[in-house]
């Protein structure tokens, strides 16, 4: 579907280790695992910058069941927030409870901040940190770190934040 079909690759996942890109539509990624996607400023390949901002925009149905991920052991590992609401990273570092301890991954999360040009991160073992209220913005990818073994993530639709409506 890309104007230049010959271009350099724009989508990318992270393995544990490096980058990696998303060569073809076909290849979708995972729910739940993040990805990276490089947007162009020259939007019809003409070789002039139309500028930014750019709207992505989303088709579908929103996950309202579990959504699971296998993650890496003993590495980084690079997932999404598969919701159109809000998580808070308590339920992803605290075991998806938000209390009690968690044996899969270390209780930091680490999100990308484009405006500071720097990784904002949260704290569940503290609830202190830079990223507001550890709160994962919705398709939102974010770095957690494995323990030692291979796991299943799972985003559970009660980890959504929901918004009150008066």
């Amino acid at each position: 579907g890309a104007d230049a079909t010959d271009g350099t690759a724009n989508v990318y996942t992270y393995n544990g280790s490096s980058w990696s890109s998303i060569s073809d539509q076909a290849d979708t990624p995972t729910t739940g695992a993040g990805f990276l996607v490089y947007v162009f400023s020259d939007d019809n390949n003409d070789n002039s910058a139309e500028g930014f901002p750019k709207t992505i925009s989303l088709s579908g149905s929103e996950h309202t069941a579990t959504v699971s991920v296998t993650t890496a052991e003993s590495t980084w590992n690079f997932l999404g927030n598969p919701f159109t609401h809000s998580i808070d990273a308590d339920k992803l570092s605290l075991g998806g409870s938000g209390s009690g301890t968690n044996d899969k991954y270390e209780t930091v999360v680490y999100v990308w901040d484009n405006a500071s040009g720097a990784f904002k991160s949260y704290d569940a073992s503290t609830d202190s940190g830079t990223l507001a209220g550890g709160l994962i913005e919705p398709f939102q990818g974010f770095f957690i770190q494995s323990k030692y073994r291979e796991n299943s993530c799972s985003f559970n639709e009660f980890w959504k934040l929901r918004r009150l409506r008066f």
